[in-house]
C-alpha cells in the first residue's frame, strides 16, 4: 500500500514539474499534456536550473536523428520553440523538467564554432548557453548519453543540430 501511495505521489510531482512547458496560443506557459512515454523520470544527475557550470562544454554526437548537440556528459541538448531569440521563457516548474544549460563561459568541441554560441541572461540572473540565439536545455527524462526522450514533446521541444536548427523528425 505504501509503495502505491509513493508511486502516485511521484506521478503527481512529475506532472507538476511539466506545468508551464506546453504550447498555447497566448504565448504564456500552460500545463503540458504527455503520455507515459513523454513523462520524464526524475533524475539526480542533471544540474538544477540554478547550478551554473564554470564552462558549458558543448559537443556533437551522432544519434538516430543525425548529428546533435550534447553537453559535457553526452546528454542531449534541446531548444524550446516558445523561446524568442536570445530570451529564455522556461522558468520555475518548466526549468525543473527542462534544466537550462547554464554557465559562466563557453567551450565547444571539435566541429563547432565558438562564435555560434553565446551566453544570454536568464530571468533569475544566471547565464544560459544559446546557439544561434536559441537557449539550450536538457530534459529530465534523459538519463543516459544518447537519450532523446524529449524529442518533439508537445511539438515545442526539439533536439538541436550543430548549426542551431531544430531537428523536427521523430
Amino acid at each position: 500500500m505504501r509503495t502505491r501511495i509513493c508511486l502516485i505521489g511521484a506521478g503527481v510531482t512529475i506532472g507538476l514539474l511539466l506545468a508551464g512547458c506546453g504550447d498555447d496560443d497566448t504565448g504564456t506557459d500552460s500545463t503540458a499534456t504527455t503520455d507515459a512515454e513523454g513523462t520524464p523520470a526524475t533524475s539526480t544527475t542533471l544540474p538544477t536550473a540554478t547550478t551554473a557550470l564554470a564552462a558549458a562544454d558543448v559537443n556533437v554526437a551522432s544519434s538516430s536523428l543525425g548529428d546533435i548537440l550534447v553537453d559535457s556528459e553526452g546528454l542531449t541538448l534541446y531548444i524550446f520553440t516558445n523561446d524568442s531569440a536570445g530570451t529564455s521563457t522556461c522558468v520555475d516548474a518548466c526549468a525543473q523538467a527542462w534544466p537550462p544549460l547554464t554557465a559562466t563561459s563557453v567551450s565547444v568541441g571539435e566541429g563547432l564554432t565558438e562564435g555560434d554560441f553565446a551566453l544570454i541572461a536568464r530571468p533569475d540572473g544566471t547565464q544560459q548557453l544559446a546557439v544561434a540565439d536559441q537557449p539550450l536545455y536538457r530534459f529530465a527524462g534523459d538519463s543516459n548519453p544518447g537519450d532523446t526522450a524529449g524529442q518533439a514533446l508537445n511539438s515545442v521541444w526539439y533536439v538541436v543540430a550543430p548549426d542551431g536548427t531544430p531537428i523536427e523528425a521523430s
